[in-house]
């Protein structure tokens, strides 16, 4: 965040500690005649010429911007008496500016420090920071509150109620006359169990995520939701799925709303995975790649959980502000993770991405690099993506569909055992009946021995757990000294 002097003022709009120690300008010096105004209301302030006049009287010049944040912060560990004017002019500056990562980047360092020297600009901090502040109304009830301010959907009941119209009407609504390539009737699946949850999912996603996407963006979705709806409609299985699954999404914030459509669309992936491995439209090589994706995405969840849980074990250590939020929902930790380690470690293409605020995640810089360096360590060990394969049901599938020359004969040999030419005993009590269970225990046992056996040996063999190296950039022409005119580069890869 620029912290510069202000044009409309000869004076420093973010004073130095030093300058503050040393009673700048910038603010009133310790003993000036600045008051505590009597019942200020934030909401008084949020006109922005209100806000500069009290900014002003608090001795900092120009129209209100997020410099003044950290100003704020350093005039109220110089004058603790001011404090509570303060917190509300710093409430009616967030409502105004708002605040972003920028702003915590400069506050957070502070932090610390002023606990010590300037407990009161510590409390301001965290008054800005925390993002369940209370904003101050003089009293006023809880109906007068400017709409829009909270748009937290509330408990997944709650949500589910805010559901306008059944699942028919919505694929109806993102598919337009396409729908009947998915089904004659959008309206069959309205009574299933969990079909309210998907309607809300695509319901919410039409009217909070497409107005603010960018045109690529709107148009990935569109195909999202296609490729979703046509999928689910066709098979019983993965409709239960997705229908369980879209009810992780709503109850919560708009970012929680795409991390639960990013897992819908890992499920519908699976399945179309597994259909272009039977139809021979993907090959053993491109597989091994898909399964790395979701190899180092399943990395990437159980580190961030791991650090979630540190952070939280830190209990008293950790600023109020970041205790919040991890209390508040710490999956928004979790996507913000995803977000920002989609392209560098590679991962599914329905990964989230593009959030649309991430106020409330904890994650600073290192954090990102220190969970990148985790998970391609982890992803270099052979030993660990075998095991991640061998548990992976889509991958098993697939692998058995591509090698029908080392499986079928597994199955052949297990159908040819002589316990199928055996007749259950009439007694299901006798001993005979036991050692006839037993037998035909052994045969899908030994069956499924010699598959796993099989498939750990393909496993071995497997690549794609780390991500493909970036394509290196095409050599540049430096032209000729006659001003010959460069050829233009190559598109990136």
């Amino acid at each position: 965040m620029p912290l510069r002097r202000s044009p409309h003022s000869a004076h420093p709009a973010a004073p130095s500690a030093a300058d503050t120690a040393a009673s700048s300008s910038a603010g009133p010096r310790t003993g000036s005649p600045v008051r505590e105004a009597p019942g200020l209301s934030a909401w008084a302030l949020e006109a922005p010429g209100r806000l500069e006049q009290e900014l002003a009287a608090l001795g900092l010049q120009g129209p209100p911007s997020r410099a003044h944040f950290l100003a704020l912060v350093l005039l109220a560990a110089q004058r603790p008496d001011l404090e509570s004017r303060i917190q509300r002019a710093t409430t009616a500056l967030s409502l105004h500016q708002g605040t972003g990562p920028e702003v915590e980047a400069v506050l957070r360092p502070l932090w610390l420090t002023l606990q010590l020297v300037g407990p009161a600009g510590a409390r301001v901090i965290e008054h800005i920071l925390n993002p369940a502040g209370v904003i101050e109304n003089d009293g006023a009830s809880s109906d007068d509150e400017a709409p829009g301010l909270d748009d937290d959907p509330g408990s997944l009941e709650e949500d589910l109620e805010r559901l306008g119209a059944p699942l028919g009407h919505q694929i109806r609504s993102w598919l337009g006359d396409a729908a009947r390539a998915a089904t004659a009737d959008p309206h069959v699946f309205d009574d299933e169990e969990g079909a309210p949850a998907f309607a809300r999912m695509l319901e919410r996603l039409q009217q909070e995520v497409l107005p603010e996407a960018t045109p690529a963006a709107r148009n990935r979705v569109e195909a999202q939701v296609k490729a979703a709806i046509m999928a689910m409609a066709r098979d019983t299985a993965l409709r239960g799925e997705v229908f369980l699954i879209s009810q992780t999404a709503l109850g919560d914030c708009r970012d929680n709303l795409l991390e639960g459509f990013s897992k819908v669309m890992l499920a519908v992936r699976n399945r179309q995975m597994l259909a272009a491995v039977r139809s021979g439209r993907m090959d053993e090589g491109k597989l091994h790649l898909w399964a790395g994706q979701q190899f180092r995405l399943a990395l990437l969840e159980t580190a961030t959980g791991q650090l979630i849980g540190q952070l939280q074990q830190q209990g008293a250590d950790l600023p109020p502000w970041d205790r919040d939020r991890l209390q508040s929902d710490p999956l928004e930790t979790l996507a913000d993770a995803k977000a920002q380690l989609k392209r560098p470690l590679g991962l599914p293409q329905d990964t989230i991405e593009n959030l649309t605020s991430n106020d409330m995640s904890v994650l600073q810089p290192q954090h990102i690099e220190a969970l990148r360096t985790q998970v391609l360590q982890q992803a270099a060990d052979p030993q660990s993506f075998q095991n991640f394969l061998l548990e992976h049901d889509t991958w098993r599938t697939c692998m058995q569909a591509l090698h029908p020359a080392i499986f079928q004969p597994l199955v052949a040999a297990r159908d040819a055992d002589p316990f199928h030419d055996m007749d259950p005993p009439d007694d299901l009590e006798s001993p005979a009946a036991f050692a006839y269970a037993q037998a035909g225990r052994k045969v899908y046992e030994d069956w499924q021995a010699s598959v796993q056996q099989a498939l750990a040996s393909l496993a071995e063999q497997a690549g794609g757990a780390l991500p493909p190296p970036p394509l290196p950039r095409p050599p540049q022409d430096p032209g000729s000294s006659s001003g010959a005119a460069k050829p233009e580069p190559a598109p990136p890869g």
